[in-house]
Order: C-alpha cells, then structure tokens, then sequence
C-alpha cells in the first residue's frame, strides 16, 4: 500500500532542495529551476495530492516532467519515482471510485463498469467528497457512505459538503456546522454562512459578516457588511473594507496590510493584486509593492482606453496584462516573458492557458509558457484544462479535448443558458457533470455516459 504521507515528504524534499542556495554541484539546476517557477509547482502537486486528486496529481507530475526532463535527475530523491507512486494511489481510488449514475429522475451510485452497488432512489445527489455523498430525499438533505448507509439523515433544508472536517448544514433558515457524528459542533443561529478554509469560516449575524473558528468563537466580530469582507482566506490573509479602502486581515483579525487601496484581489503565489489611484500593480505579503501600479484595468472595454492593463492573479509563475491593447504575460519581477500580442487571455492551467483571436471571429485556443499556439484559435468558447482535459464549445455544443488539440469528448452536450456553469463542472477524480436532453448526467475520460432514460 502506497502511502501518500510518505510521497508529499519526497515532494517536500524536492521542494526545499530547490529552495536551498545554489552550490558548486547543482548550481546550474537550481538556478533553471528557480527561473522556471519549479518550485511553485511542486508546491502545487504537493497541494493537489494533500486534497487526494491523484488523477490531477499523474497529470501535474508527467507536466512538471516533461517540462524539465533532465533537470530534475540530481534530486535524491528523484521525482520520476512520484509518477508511478501516484499511479499507484490512483489505482486505489479508481478501485473504490463510486460514480453518481442516474436512472430516470432518481439518482444511486455505480462502480466504473456501471455496476449499481447503491440503489437509484434519491431525488439529487452529488459525487463523494472525503467519503461522504451529499444525497436530498424530499427536499431534506443528509450524507451516505460508500455503503450506502445513511451516517447523517436528510433532515436539513441545505447541506454542503465536508470541508475541514466539518459541513455547513441549514435548519430552519439558520445555518451551522456538523461534523461526520451528525454532532452539532456550532448551531445553527447564523443568517449566512461559507464553508470552512484555513481554520475560518464567514458568517453572518444581524446583517454583518465575520469569522469564526472551529470552536464556533468569534475571531473577526461581525462588524462588516456583505462586500466589505471576502468570503474565505486566501494563504493566511482575508480582504477587507474600511471607510471604502481596502486591506488585509490575518487570522487574529488584525490588519496586516493596511487599507489603502481602491480595490484588491486575494493573494495568489504569494502576491496580490491591488489598485491605486486608477493603476494596478502587485504586492507581497508584507504589503511591499512588488510590481508597481502602472497598470490598468478594464475587463469589458479592454479594446478601449489607457495602454496598459493589468489582467489576471498569479498562476504558474505568470499573470496576465495589457500593453497597446494586446495582452501578454508577466512574471513575479514584473518581467515581460510573453509578448503582448494576444486579444485576451485567460490565467495558465497545467502549463496552457486559453487566448482569443478576435480576427478569427473571436474564437479561442491555447498557448504554452512559449507564448506558442498548441491549439489553435478555433473554439466558440474553451476553458481551463483540469485532470489534462479541457472544456470547448463548438456549434453551440460542449465536449473535451486533450492537450495535443484532439478530442477525447466529441462536442454532443447542451447547456440550457450562455452561463458555463449551467453546461459544465469540470473533470474532477476522472469525471465530469453534462447536461444532455435537459438532463444532468455524469461522464468519465471515455465519454462514457452514466445514466439511462
């Protein structure tokens, strides 16, 4: 068996190892790797195998290695090795994997080879999230275990999955938290609430916003408005509003970064993006401008106004911003390393990111780190690539490609609006929800079809 603690540690080496100061031995590798933003990717496939996405997981590590092939020979231990150890753990979930399978207008579960092992009788239910599926009998919500069971009955009005061990859960229009004994470890008096991310949750009494920890004590009181508090924190920092500046908040609810700017983003890889006096820049956790604000910012007139923009967060290294109304990339000095020659393009995701081409009929396609076409621009509509697959639309209809352009899921799928979250949720543990005749169904890598009518 596998163990996945034992396989993070080996990242973690590799990850520090890449973090050391450059010697006489390894110095060239290092210094490559640091250049190429190595190190925020192991960071990443440490993070993707700390939620269990082993199917994500294999696809980050064959990126990560295809990418730097040689250079990561001197590591000891070696992270080819990860490639087939991940494999292994995948193998294990697909094993146990149980896939929401649809018969008629009732719901169960079924085994790859469409096996039922939980019978259709729930009116909706969602996949297995840290072993427990989220089911609704009667408009009651509840949670089953891979047996079926009931371990919390369907008698809350909403239900959400289990984050950190606890799930947000409503019962007469208040909301709370249970852990997985159906205990009520905070009840249910709040007005609003998110789930649980870095040991706080947001929640709402009398019309104001704060955060509490698991204990259910008040950290931040609930002192803001709606807008004025994000809904989660994001590595250690939460954004927040006063006298229409904002700033950022650490988790003892003191003001880290003061409130100054007209308007911030969360961090991502370590920076933020924030906006003074009508230009956008970038700045460290120690409120340090990084990048600074000689940007600006128009995600709907973008083909309009000042020469400069600045576009996404951070992702793999780089973000998005506009010179000229064209768009390319930067790094995290500020560096222009994609030339600004694109119409609009989305943030990188497993080392592609998603361009339009407005000449082309505004069609999209994707780019690697190269700032090259791999896909060409020939999509109504393409997303992110998630688990090495990416949602595209053409002729109105949704499917999946691979990273080589070529489809694994032909275009067969409808969306009942323009909203692309009423056609898709992306591939997560090897599958992916559709809608097809007005129906919601669940699909795997194969295309196949996980229901009948």
């Amino acid at each position: 068996m596998i163990d996945l603690t034992k396989v993070i540690k080996r990242l973690e080496l590799i990850r520090n190892l890449i973090s050391l100061e450059e010697n006489d031995s390894i110095s060239e590798q290092i210094s490559r790797l640091k250049q190429l933003q190595a190190n925020d990717e192991v960071q990443e496939i440490i993070n993707i195998l700390q939620q269990k996405a082993y199917s994500k997981a294999v696809t980050a590590i064959d990126g990560f290695l295809s990418k730097y092939n040689q250079l990561v020979l001197y590591t000891d231990p070696g992270i080819e090795a990860l490639h087939f150890e991940v494999k292994a753990l995948e193998k294990q979930v697909v094993e146990q994997q149980l896939i929401p399978y649809r018969k008629k207008d009732k719901w169960g579960f079924c085994t790859p080879d469409k096996k039922i092992v939980i019978p259709c009788i729930y009116d909706h239910m969602l996949q297995f999230f840290d072993g427990l599926a989220k089911v609704e009998i009667n408009n009651k919500w509840g949670f089953i275990n891979k047996k079926g069971k009931f371990v919390i009955p369907c008698i809350y009005e909403g239900a959400n999955d289990f984050y950190e061990g606890l799930a947000r859960v409503k019962l007469n229009n208040k909301s709370g938290f249970i852990d997985k004994n159906d205990e009520f470890v905070i009840p249910c008096i709040y007005e609003g609430a998110n789930d649980f991310s870095e040991g706080l949750a947001r929640v709402e009494l009398n019309n104001k916003w704060g955060y509490i920890d698991k204990k259910g004590e008040l950290i931040i009181p609930c002192i803001y408005y709606f807008n004025e508090l994000a809904r989660s924190f994001s590595e250690g920092l939460v954004k927040v509003q006063i006298s229409n500046k904002w700033g950022f908040m650490d988790k003892k609810g003191e003001l880290a970064i003061p409130c100054k700017y007209d308007w911030i983003y969360p961090f991502s890889e370590g920076l933020a993006r924030v906006k003074l006096n009508n230009k956008w820049g970038y700045i460290d956790k120690t409120g340090e401008l990084v990048i600074p604000c000689i940007y600006y910012f128009d995600e709907i007139a973008r083909s309009f106004g000042p020469s400069k923009k600045v576009g996404s967060s951070f992702s793999e290294g780089v973000a998005s911003v506009q010179i000229d109304n064209k768009w390319g990339f930067i790094n995290k000095k500020g560096e222009l390393v994609i030339p600004c020659i694109f119409d609009w393009p989305y943030s990188f995701s497993e080392g592609l990111a998603a361009v339009y081409n407005y000449k082309n009929g505004k069609k999209m396609g994707f780019i690697d780190k190269k700032g090259e076409f791999v896909i060409l621009c020939i999509y109504e509509y393409a997303n992110d690539f998630y688990e090495g697959l990416a949602r595209v639309k053409l002729n109105n209809k949704w499917g999946f490609i691979d990273k080589k352009g070529e489809f694994v899921i032909p275009c067969i799928y409808e969306s009942a609006s323009d909203l692309v979250s009423d056609c898709f949720i992306d591939f997560s543990e090897g599958i992916a929800r559709v809608k097809l005749n007005d129906k919601w169904g669940f699909i795997d890598k194969k295309g196949t079809q996980f229901w009948e009518d």
